[in-house]
């Protein structure tokens, strides 16, 4: 109960007043008098019967905030709306009409008043958090009454303990003396808390026969709630609000504190020891969660140097209950807002807040914890949470939880709620392309499609991913591993799922950062610029393999012969490059798809320079554009794996396939003239391009097979086809191939394509050549 922890102030008191109220101005003094003391619902009461004399403002907003500060939403929703019509109404208090509204469940009430005040709201989130959960919630009816019960809690022995105010002035009515008397002693009011109108906050041992109350071992103890018992010893950590005496200034307030006791074997408290960050004229600690695994202390305060309102904080403490220093959970979980309730399990951790985005008040929230740092806030959404105040989440056994709350329909003003999740189990597994299982370095999320929120997962003994899924729910998973392409998952959905498990295995692949996938040289006539027809067939289907792959770019280098001056040339390769960018552009490839550079005529492929007499077939070698299709280019850049490709599917040799199926041949065959072993023009301009393949794919090696026509004899022929076997071997040598890389053999005319008696001409041409076959990548 989120109020209950406020603080007590002790205001100097006006003029006295009659016994009686009849006048308006009176009747309004009295009711500022019991707010200014806390006493709401008295100052509610008055507030109501002064306004139906007379409708002021006054009145109206003091009515509205004694009811919120109650708890009596509907209330102090119809209050809020009759402040809204007086002139003198603020945006503060439009602010307050739409918390009303939320609170009650207006969601759309709330939307349109944030509209009207300039504010965003995200109408989606409000929806999916207000979707219909598949948890079932239900009050523990053995547990609550009509008054405030909360806090289930459970000592090592497995005794039940709740906070309540069903004390023996539960029924009593609002005291009319201040909480702490102005008589120098700085006294409570014994027996009713004035905020309330009822008993303070004790705890309660629930036994079989009903209720113990369980005495604060602290002197003076008021208000004394949220126990939290160690399992592995006798010792728990509650939180007190206590009388103070001796207090020099007249006016102060007094502030909730954190004690630990250790526990006999009757399970009562016989000792206490002050938290070291109490500090009761200063600020509030309360709500302690103790992590006996990792020995740290959770808890909230609004000491100074927080975030705003209570935030969240642990201590480390050593085997003798010493402490270390306050770590603030940090801005990930802490808000503006307050923050509540903290409770961890393993990975996961929960807390309540009024200061994250919710349905209204306190909302229970989970968080994932890795390495000291805290992410992946989600909203619980419902049943977990309300319109109202929902706090205090613990879990006591596998698919049980509990929360408290002052949600519609309860049987008093808090109450204790069992939460049952009809969850299925989900278990994954992640693995490489041979099967090997990945444990680290990924990146795994899990999130529920319908609430938009994540779900939390931990890491199995195997090395495996686990989680709880809610039972007819759709899900989405996603994996991202630096280097491997990004999976996504979209089948995983419980809805009319029945069984209990579900289970996937992930491949995840490598990304074949700047893969050549094709590599083509496109040759120019003399001083031009202009595409051939030959070369428009091949950028054609280029263009419309980048617009099938994304992923595919096109590298392009121009160069020139070496005829006219190196400025000239400059300009004139300048012009090449940029004539194949614009056709791209044509064809609908964005230019920046499209690397260019040029080079004139400062990379020859032949002795051919400035003085040099060559032939004109000589000249034409040197006038090209290469062409390399690369595949993911952006090198780090995490890609998806793209669509009609499975995991481990080699998708560079897919495509190169599909290249060669239109006719975009990488690997040519090399003819040769009757007796002959010369290369001719057609032939370099092949290996040409071989050679610029090879430059991009240094994981290819080659064998060079050399073969003749059938006339002639073995000998001769064996001797002529390694000829030209090695006529290849050179040519790519001279073109800066390594010649660990190539492999050549010469079979004579053993291997025949055409195994002809009376052979055509065209037969024997098919005979007399080198094959080209890569051996291995």
């Amino acid at each position: 109960m989120k109020k209950i922890y406020l603080l007590l102030f002790v205001l100097s008191l006006g003029a006295g007043f009659g016994s009686e109220v009849l006048a308006q101005n009176a009747a309004i003094r009295y009711g500022d008098r019991q707010f200014d003391m806390l006493n709401y619902k008295e100052a509610a009461e008055v507030y109501v019967k002064a306004y139906e004399k007379k409708p002021i403002y006054h009145a109206a907003k003091r009515a509205a905030r004694s009811f919120e500060n109650v708890r009596n939403y509907q209330n102090a929703y119809d209050w809020w709306r009759m402040t809204l019509d007086f002139e003198e109404a603020t945006r503060e208090d439009s602010a307050s009409f739409a918390q009303a509204a939320l609170r009650i469940g207006n969601t759309e009430a709330y939307i349109q008043i944030n509209k009207r005040m300039g504010n965003e709201v995200d109408e989606a989130a409000f929806k999916s958090l207000s979707l219909k959960g598949t948890a079932i919630i239900s009050p523990i009816d053995s547990l609550n009454s009509r008054f405030a019960d909360f806090g289930l809690a459970k000592d090592n022995q497995g005794h039940i303990y709740i906070t309540s105010d069903r004390g023996e002035f539960g029924d009593g009515k609002a005291s009319r003396r201040p909480l702490v008397r102005i008589d120098g002693r700085n006294r409570f009011d014994r027996k009713v808390y004035g905020w309330t109108g009822r008993d303070f906050l004790s705890v309660y041992k629930v036994e079989e026969d009903g209720f113990t109350e369980v005495r604060s071992p602290v002197p003076d103890t008021y208000n004394f709630s949220d126990p939290f018992f160690l399992k592995n010893q006798p010792v728990v950590f509650y939180t007190v609000t206590r009388e103070v005496k001796r207090v020099k200034q007249r006016e102060f307030s007094i502030h909730p504190e954190i004690y630990f006791s250790r526990l006999n074997d009757a399970g009562e408290f016989i000792d206490y020891t002050a938290f070291p960050y109490n500090a009761f004229l200063e600020h509030s600690v309360i709500t302690p969660f103790v992590d006996e695994v990792n020995m740290r202390v959770y808890f909230s305060s609004d000491m100074a140097g927080g975030l705003g309102g209570h935030d969240l904080y642990y201590v480390a403490y050593d085997a003798d209950f010493n402490f270390g220093e306050a770590v603030n959970l940090g801005p990930e979980v802490n808000t503006s807002g307050h923050e509540r309730n903290p409770y961890k399990v393993e990975n996961r951790f929960y807390f309540s807040s009024d200061g994250h985005t919710g349905l209204g008040g306190l909302d229970v929230y989970q968080a994932t914890v890795s390495d000291d740092q805290f992410s992946a806030v989600i909203n619980m959404g419902t049943p977990y949470n309300s319109p109202q105040d929902d706090y205090a989440f613990a879990i006591f056994d596998k698919g049980q939880s509990v929360v408290s709350s002052d949600r519609v329909g309860g049987n008093g003003i808090d109450d204790i709620y069992l939460i049952q999740e009809m969850f299925r189990r989900f278990r994954a597994r992640i693995l490489d392309c041979d099967g090997n299982l990945i444990q680290d370095d990924y990146q795994f999320r899990l999130e529920n499609v319908d609430r938009r929120s994540r779900v939390a997962t931990s890491k199995g003994s195997a090395g495996e991913i686990k989680a709880d899924l809610d039972g007819e729910t759709a899900y989405i998973v996603t994996i991202e591993k630096e280097g491997y392409f990004t999976k996504t998952d979209t089948t995983i959905s419980t809805k009319g799922f029945q069984g209990d498990l579900i289970e996937r295995d992930y491949r995840l692949a490598k990304i074949p950062y700047n893969m050549p996938v094709f590599v083509d040289l496109m040759y120019y006539d003399l001083d031009k610029s202009t595409i051939r027809e030959e070369a428009k067939l091949t950028l054609n289907k280029l263009a419309e393999l980048m617009k099938s792959y994304s992923f595919l770019d096109l590298t392009v280098r121009s160069h020139t012969d070496a005829r006219a001056s190196h400025v000239y040339n400059d300009s004139l390769s300048i012009r090449r490059a940029e004539a194949v960018k614009q056709y791209m552009g044509n064809q609908g490839i964005s230019s920046e798809r499209i690397s260019s550079s040029w080079f004139g005529e400062d990379e020859l492929v032949n002795n051919c320079g400035d003085g040099i007499h060559c032939p004109e077939a000589e000249h034409q070698l040197n006038r090209r554009s290469e062409l390399v299709l690369k595949a993911f280019t952006d090198t780090g850049r995490s890609y998806e794996l793209p669509t009609g490709f499975d995991e481990c599917d080699d998708l560079i040799e897919k495509i190169r396939s599909q290249l060669a199926d239109e006719g975009l041949v990488v690997l040519p065959k090399i003819y040769f003239d009757f007796d002959k072993a010369t290369l001719r023009t057609e032939n370099k301009m092949a290996l040409e391009r071989l050679a610029v393949m090879l430059k991009n794919r240094l994981d290819f090696k080659l064998s060079l097979e050399g073969h003749t026509d059938l006339r002639g004899t073995d000998e001769y022929n064996k001797s002529l086809s390694e000829r030209r076997a090695k006529s290849v071997l050179n040519y790519l040598v001279d073109r800066g191939v390594d010649m660990d890389r190539l492999n050549y053999e010469w079979f004579g005319k053993s291997r025949p394509v055409h195994n002809c008696i009376n052979c055509t001409a065209e037969q024997h041409q098919e005979n007399r050549r080198t094959e080209i076959r890569i051996i291995n990548e």
